[in-house]
This record gives structure tokens, C-alpha cells and sequence, in this order.
């Protein structure tokens, strides 16, 4: 049941590492897809996934601190 703390979330939600935890699971779901109709085996098929869905992860995270006018990490 929701108590009314949607908005607020948690300390630090939305910080990089969600984007990076994002990309972990776009990469496993890709990847245990594509492991199985190209390779046959699921394990290459994450060994392969998860880089790219990291690179994904990462590319919209930073999008979501762009559109919400926060300074990338790196300047912070």
C-alpha cells in the first residue's frame, strides 16, 4: 500500500547508480533473449547483453538529468 512518499522515493533514487542498475536489467533481458536465438546458450548471450544494456542504462540516465537541469556528474 502506498503511504504518500511516491514523489520523495528514497535518499539518492535517481543518482547515476539507478541508471547503471537500469542497463543491468535491460542487458539481462536482451541478453537471455539474444543468448538464445543467436548463440544457444544464455550465459554468452548476458556475457554480450549487459555491456549493451549498461551503454543503455547509462545513455538515459543521462538524459534524465539533462531534462531535469541537474550538471552532469562530473561537474558536480
Amino acid at each position: 500500500m502506498a503511504d504518500g512518499n511516491e514523489e520523495s522515493g528514497t535518499p539518492g533514487a535517481g543518482a547515476s547508480g539507478g541508471g547503471y542498475m537500469n542497463g543491468i536489467v535491460i542487458g539481462m533481458m536482451l541478453g537471455s533473449v539474444f543468448g538464445l536465438l543467436v548463440f544457444d546458450n544464455i550465459a554468452l548471450g548476458f556475457g554480450v547483453g549487459i555491456p549493451i544494456g549498461l551503454a543503455i542504462g547509462s545513455v538515459s540516465g543521462q538524459a534524465r538529468r539533462r531534462a531535469r537541469g541537474e550538471p552532469p556528474a562530473d561537474d558536480a
